[in-house]
């Protein structure tokens, strides 16, 4: 029998034993196959063999240890699961034999996940549903779901548009009382749009450019020749005129972020009264905006911007491929149809937006464009083709000019140290040495 001393020297020596093996905290990262990976805070990275993978979840932070293999690599071993981020995903219902699982709608969630008989909701095999987590898998590697919804089978018409909302939170309809907050503005609309100073800009000859058939203008141009180069001026609809802070559609705005399209609907994120009326920059209608004036040198260089609160008036809702054919120089009823005071601005708005293109490819690094994809529809709904979507100089025009005020703006808020930013996690740990590549190269760094 070991006496006290003994004890003490072996409880001592399992202790060092335990603090000589390097542990750390980080997120697991999945993959397509059934390891995956752990990153910590200070960009190591250990792999997870399948085994350990089966008892966690991508995004699951963890404590583990690494230790080596017989092949003598590192490898981390699970100690303790601390929190975990995968709760609510869809998926496709699937049933085998007497087993209920769903296999989920996620590129790195490839496993399939089993539904205990009493959390099944009535779904059947085949349907597209919401569900969450009802048991992790840390640490005996055995996952369970419980049906939240069930969002319809793969033969319904707009279940694509339908299972991207589910996916993604994507709000609806509005809320009734949302609904009545927006018609109440419409009242008060004039009151609004004079309480704060606002410059009259509205015999300026602005002009939309968007979808033929769209009506939530949210945004105008107008652009004009100096000696120096070109005066451009963004407006862009400003609903905060009207909209207070925490009503219940602020809170609605805030939840969406964005307005959301997909192929055969589209989601806003204001109410359409809102959105396609009272905030729409719609032709023949006075309206407040946000409005970015910019200075344009000859060469394309921003030298100089102003923003300032205004009320505009749009003389032309003009579409993308009406645009096109005017700048390309071809006779058709859409180009007729253009107002002979706007055409003028339309060419020396292309020819600013040319300007702008060409210095920020002399003087950025720019991405090189891109083929995009359009799906059609057939007659019951679902994507019949998907054909290239050409951007013409409409849609390039557009881009520059909506590009050279974001640019400003955002100088605009880093001057203030102040204002909303989209935070983005940085380059993934295992991409940052070809990404240090990329900017010795194209900075000619040594």
């Amino acid at each position: 029998m070991l006496n006290l001393d003994a004890l003490s020297q072996l409880k001592s020596l399992k202790q060092d034993i335990h603090e000589s093996i390097p542990r750390h905290e980080g997120k697991v990262r999945a993959t397509g196959g059934r390891y995956g990976f752990v990153n910590t805070d200070d960009n190591q990275q250990f792999f997870l063999n399948p085994d350990e993978m089966d008892k966690v979840l991508a995004g699951d932070i963890i404590a583990f240890r690494v230790e080596e293999t017989k092949e003598g690599k590192s490898q981390a071993v699970i100690e303790t699961l601390i929190s975990s981020a995968q709760d609510e995903f869809v998926g496709q219902y699937i049933v085998k034999g007497k087993g209920h699982f769903i296999s989920p709608d996620h590129p790195t969630f490839n496993r399939w996940v089993f539904v205990p008989p009493a959390q099944r909701k009535g779904a059947k095999d085949g349907d597209l549903v919401g569900c969450k987590i009802s048991q992790h898998p840390y640490p005996h590697g055995k996952v369970q779901a419980q049906v939240l919804e069930v969002i319809g089978q793969s033969s319904d018409r707009q279940i694509e548009s339908n299972m991207m909302m589910r996916k993604w939170d994507i709000a609806g309809d509005f809320s009734e009382h949302c609904v009545n907050e927006a018609q109440a503005l419409l009242s008060v609309m004039d009151e609004a749009t004079t309480t704060e100073a606002r410059n009259d800009l509205t015999a300026v000859n602005w002009l939309t450019i968007d979808s033929a058939m769209s009506r939530d203008l949210d945004d105008a141009l107008y652009c004009e020749k100096t000696a120096s180069g070109w005066n451009l001026q963004v407006a862009i609809a400003d609903p905060s005129c009207a909209v207070k802070p925490d009503s219940e559609i602020d809170k609605e705005a805030l939840r969406r972020g964005t307005s959301s399209y997909f192929i055969d609907n589209m989601v806003p994120m204001l109410p359409s009264a809102l959105s396609e009326g009272a905030f729409s920059l719609l032709p023949e209608q006075v309206r407040p905006a946000m409005v970015c004036h910019l200075e344009i040198s000859e060469q394309g260089e921003i030298t100089k911007y102003r923003i300032e609160s205004a009320l505009i008036e749009s003389k032309a809702k003009l579409s993308y491929v009406q645009v096109a054919a005017f700048l390309e120089g071809v006779t058709s009823d859409l180009v007729d149809q253009i107002a002979e005071p706007i055409k003028p601005v339309l060419s020396v708005l292309n020819e600013c937006a040319l300007a702008l293109n060409g210095y920020r490819r002399q003087n950025n690094l720019v991405l090189n464009d891109r083929t995009e994809f359009k799906a059609t529809l057939n007659d019951e709904g679902k994507v019949d083709q998907i054909i290239p979507l050409e951007r013409n100089l409409a849609h390039k025009l557009v881009e520059e000019c909506m590009v050279a005020v974001n640019r400003s703006v955002a100088n605009f808020l880093a001057e203030k140290e102040h204002g909303l930013f989209i935070q983005h996690a940085g380059i993934r740990s295992e991409r940052q040495g070809e990404a240090r590549a990329l900017i010795k190269e194209q900075l000619q760094l040594t």
